[in-house]
Parts: structure tokens; sequence; C-alpha cells
């Protein structure tokens, strides 16, 4: 989308509520956003608009496309399944998906992707866990575990307590 000199000022000025003004930048802090104010890789600003973003049960590729429905278009999340070693497949999964968004947007979009497989392979080299490639079967079984150690707890019987009324 293409503003005018005016609709960037006013924009820029009045009306982004994840403006946030730091020491050495602006920083955008809309949760689909890179991180950055600036209206070319903006979230709600671009009528097409794509990012890669963590949450708790993976990595997400969003996307953001114009909508009839909708002033504010629509959202897609697309589950990316990263490995350490297909990055090819999720780069074509991505291709796929990607909508008419802007070339920097795209930039920056598959620089993110490049960030995350060298931090993975940096992590794997230094022995280091990789918590987000972790199974969540592995998390639910540490629950059971849990889960079995309080049955035994309540089971045991706990001592008699006395109450002391502290009257005077």
């Amino acid at each position: 989308m293409v503003l005018s000199t005016e609709q960037r000022i006013l924009y820029d000025n009045l009306y982004c509520a994840y403006k946030i003004k730091r020491e050495s930048k602006i920083e955008c802090r809309h949760p689909y956003s890179f991180r950055i104010h600036d209206l070319e890789l903006c979230p709600i600003v671009q009528d097409y608009f794509a990012n890669i973003i963590f949450q708790e049960d993976g990595i997400y590729l969003i996307i953001k496309k114009p909508s009839k429905d909708s002033v504010s278009g629509t959202w897609d999340k697309i589950f990316l399944d990263i490995k350490l070693d297909n990055k090819e497949e999720i780069k074509k999964i991505i291709e796929e998906n990607l909508p008419k968004i802007t070339n920097k947007n795209r930039i920056w979009l598959f620089n993110k992707l490049d960030n995350i497989y060298e931090r993975f392979n940096f992590l794997k080299s230094r022995g280091k866990e990789i918590a987000i490639l972790e199974k969540p079967l592995e998390v639910e079984e540490e629950t059971e575990e849990m889960g079995e150690e309080e049955s035994e707890t309540e089971e045991e019987e706990l001592p008699d307590i006395e109450v002391l009324d502290n009257e005077e």
C-alpha cells in the first residue's frame, strides 16, 4: 500500500498505538510486527503482510490478506515444523503461502528465517537444548509423573494441627 506524505505523517504521529520511542530507535510493539516502527513493515498499514512468530506451542508463519468481511483483513496462521535440517522445505512452504507482500517485508521475513536457523545451529553446536524444538509429548509425560507424585502425597496422613485461640 502506498501512502501519501500526509497519510504517513498522520499515521506516524497520531494513529499508531503500538509505537514506543526508545533512546536509539522507535519500536513497534504489535504482536505480529518485526519490532521496528517502519510503515513498509507495519502489519496494520500494509494490506499484505507476513512474519514468523514464536508461540508456546511452536513457530508460525502469520499472513495478513485483505478481506471484504473485515476492514483489518484476515490473519492466517500456518504452523512451521522447523527442524535443524529442513530449511529449504520451510522456505518452499513460505513461498507457496506468501501473498503479495512488499519486497522489504519479503527480505525481512527470509532474514528472520535465516537468523532462526543460524541460532538453532549455533545452540546445537554448543550442545545446548533448543526448547522450542522439543516434543510436547515430553512435557505431558512430566506432568503425568508429577500428578502421580501428588496423588501419593495426598494418600499420606497429615498430622493433626492444634489451633490456638489468642484471647486476652
